[in-house]
């Protein structure tokens, strides 16, 4: 790729090695990523690699108004919509899916792909990845207490259409790091030493690069399955509490209240991605059980 699209910076390494993409602030108010890219980018520049790094700022508009998209949620245009946005004449595409076509390219050829959030509500951080060996294997270097993977029986959407769903389909690694809650400053060195490591453990980083040698912990995480998406009915859904990730609830628990009909879950389980602002229709959170 000889032009590069605005906000994205390209490392060519000494030797042949992997080509990895890191992306920060693909929802525009998740500031941890972008200050993740802003560090790297001055190392980079004298650090050896192997192979190629990629550096982006997903939603640059967003990230300058600090919302968490402009016209739509980036990160859920990679999915089965993604074709039908390429068929599209380009003055009848929105800003998001203009970036997404820009962006595509370089995740295509992506071995691996570290796409970092943060969360709306306080959490540990987390990482977020298809469930399959390789995924697996490289997840447990983060030394995270959770890993969370869709079950391939849970077809909501929305779990299907991010950027590293994008990358697995072009026969790549991703994984999606949640470094945390957004509110919480903590987050922003320990994610920036976890990139770190990253890059060392896949061999795209020599052994000078400075970071965190604690980073990626040596914890053995739990691994969760989202079984099931909840989705509000009504626009009086209330949750039964001030839930948060990885609260637990047991079966025959009252998760909810959606209208005037309380929402029982049905099996013991770990809430994921609560939702703060819910409408009827939309995804109030979802529910993950520890075996598959």
């Amino acid at each position: 790729m000889n032009t590069l699209p605005p906000h994205v910076y390209h490392f060519s390494g000494i030797k042949n090695g992997p080509t990895v993409v890191i992306i920060g602030a693909m929802h525009g108010d998740e500031r941890v990523g972008a200050h993740v890219i802003k560090m790297l980018k001055e190392e980079l520049i004298t650090e050896k690699i192997c192979g190629e790094i990629y550096l982006i700022i997903g939603n640059p508009k967003a990230y300058e108004k600090n919302v968490r998209f402009i016209d739509a949620d980036l990160n859920r245009l990679f999915g089965e919509d993604f074709d039908q946005i390429a068929k599209k004449n380009i003055r009848h595409l929105t800003g998001e899916e203009k970036r997404a076509l820009e962006i595509a390219p370089i995740l295509a050829k992506a071995d691996y792909l570290l796409d970092i959030h943060s969360t709306i509500k306080k959490s540990v951080p987390f990482i977020y990845i298809k469930n399959s060996p390789n995924h697996c294997a490289l997840a447990q270097f983060f030394g995270t207490k959770f890993i969370v993977s869709p079950l391939s029986t849970c077809q909501g959407k929305t779990l299907y259409s991010s950027a590293d769903n994008f990358v697995d389909k072009n026969n790549g690694t991703g994984i999606t790091y949640e470094a945390g809650w957004h509110k919480d400053e903590a987050i922003f060195a320990h994610a920036l030493s976890v990139t770190k490591q990253f890059l060392k453990k896949i061999g795209s980083a020599y052994t000078s690069f400075t970071s965190d040698e604690s980073a990626g912990g040596s914890a053995s995480p739990k691994h969760i399955f989202i079984y099931q998406e909840i989705i509000a009915q009504t626009e009086k859904f209330i949750f039964s509490q001030d839930f948060k990730n990885f609260d637990f609830l047991s079966g025959g628990a009252t998760l909810a209240i959606d209208g005037d009909k309380p929402l029982v879950i049905e099996q013991d389980s770990y809430i994921v991605f609560p939702k703060i602002i819910i409408n009827a229709g939309m995804t109030a959170c979802y529910l993950a059980r520890e075996h598959v």
